[in-house]
């Protein structure tokens, strides 16, 4: 179990520079099985790796479902808008930290209000803002918990004592607007003004910390998610000529049509087979988080007559899912065409990048509604070439580094 307090930690985060599951899960997988137990942080844990028993859990939690249809066009006017910027741009896109941008900009508005144009408005919260103070988030939550100069874990927190003003500084502004007799907005930040207006077990320091959780959950993954997703296409120049045919299939479907924009109908988002496919591969070796974590309520018997405590913390090991070469041939290759056949009963195992049950992830249908209008816009008004490709690693959060080069055109008519 290790050393005292912090049991295993250290070899949990060492860095591995590969896509493939992180070596502290991998070889205590084939030493001791797909489901065993460590110490973390001082705290026992059950780590499981096993498709059957993961399924268990998150079925046996119930279902979430949310659609966002009402975003479709929302999300193309934001890849439109910042693809040709990228176009326009003379100098070569550093695309992470791009996208985090545009996503930071996209959900700031949309939930809170907030513009890069406004900056000066907010000035009481003396705050220069840049989503590196939310995209740290998992760094440290990843990290050795010493919050001393230097170290992940420290600017970590300096960070997030940033983001905390910043988002307080919002609330604060949006407060007085309403008092002083402004119309409501209707958004998110209203929404948690009236809960706390109301008097509620909602209080002012738990409504920041929900504002931030909700940018970290769509900047964070989504910019990792992009990114992959030119690195791969990149690659594979056949996969990029057939997103090009399936949308511009589409576009031509419309010839004659008075309403022949590029923007993509409900219906026909729903028609692209190849591009859920290929996103379906791209989360598939994503995997930028480790597991899920559970708590066992009562005494959990697995397989071999072992005993999970009750109380003990349970990591689900999604990737050990997703990267099994029993499951996925050549698991860490990036091959969209593997879903065309596949059963969707065996998707639904062995297919998790979102969780299961009750508690999947509330952005799943966000970050495919995103990257499909994203997608749409880029295969059909531009071309790109990768100038310079960063180094990948685990560690075991994937992290994607800042060497990421694109230049972007605009297609000629």
């Amino acid at each position: 179990m290790g050393w005292p307090f912090i049991g295993e930690t250290l070899e949990l985060i060492i860095p591995s520079y590969s896509l493939d599951l992180p070596p502290f899960i991998k070889t205590r997988v084939q030493k001791y099985g797909p489901v065993f137990r460590t110490c973390l942080a001082g705290q026992a844990i059950a780590i499981s790796a096993d498709r059957e028993f993961n399924n268990y859990l998150f079925v046996n939690e119930g279902k979430l479902v949310e659609l966002w249809t009402n975003l479709l066009r929302k999300f193309q006017d934001l890849s439109n808008g910042t693809l040709h910027s990228w176009s326009s741009s003379m100098a070569d896109i550093q695309i992470t930290e791009a996208i985090s941008i545009m996503i930071f900009d996209f959900t700031a508005d949309h939930l809170f209000g907030y513009k890069h144009d406004d900056d000066d408005e907010h000035s009481s919260t003396s705050v220069i803002i840049n989503p590196e103070i939310f995209t740290s988030a998992l760094e440290g939550l990843m990290s050795v918990p010493l919050n001393i100069p230097g170290t992940k874990f420290h600017k970590c927190m300096k960070n997030k004592e940033t983001a905390f003003n910043f988002l307080k500084g919002l609330l604060n502004k949006r407060k007085a607007s309403i008092s002083s007799g402004e119309t409501r907005r209707g958004d998110f930040l209203d929404q948690l003004i009236e809960e706390l207006e109301k008097g509620s077990i909602l209080k002012e320091e738990v409504a920041i910390h929900i504002m931030y959780g909700i940018v970290i959950a769509t900047v964070e993954p989504i910019g990792r998610v992009l990114t992959l997703a030119f690195k791969f296409l990149s690659e594979t120049p056949s996969a990029i000529q057939q997103l090009i045919e399936e949308h511009e299939d589409i576009l031509k479907s419309r010839a004659g049509i008075s309403d022949s924009s590029s923007l993509l109908s409900w219906a026909e988002y729903k028609s692209l087979t190849f591009t859920d496919q290929v996103i379906n591969e791209i989360l598939r070796i994503n995997n930028h988080m480790p597991g899920v974590l559970r708590r066992a309520l009562t005494d959990i018997q697995v397989e071999g007559g072992y005993i999970i405590p009750a109380g003990w913390t349970i990591i689900l090991v999604t990737p050990a899912l997703h990267l099994n070469p029993d499951s996925f041939n050549d698991p860490l290759m990036f091959n969209p065409w593997r879903w065309k056949d596949l059963d969707p009963q065996f998707v639904h195992k062995h297919f998790m990048p979102f969780g299961l049950g009750r508690r999947q992830c509330a952005g799943a249908d966000f970050t495919r509604v995103l990257l499909t209008a994203f997608l749409h816009v880029l295969v059909t008004k531009y071309s790109w070439t990768m100038v310079k490709e960063g180094v990948i690693s685990r560690d075991p959060v994937l992290n994607l580094g800042h060497d990421f080069y694109i230049n972007f055109s605009h297609k000629v008519e």
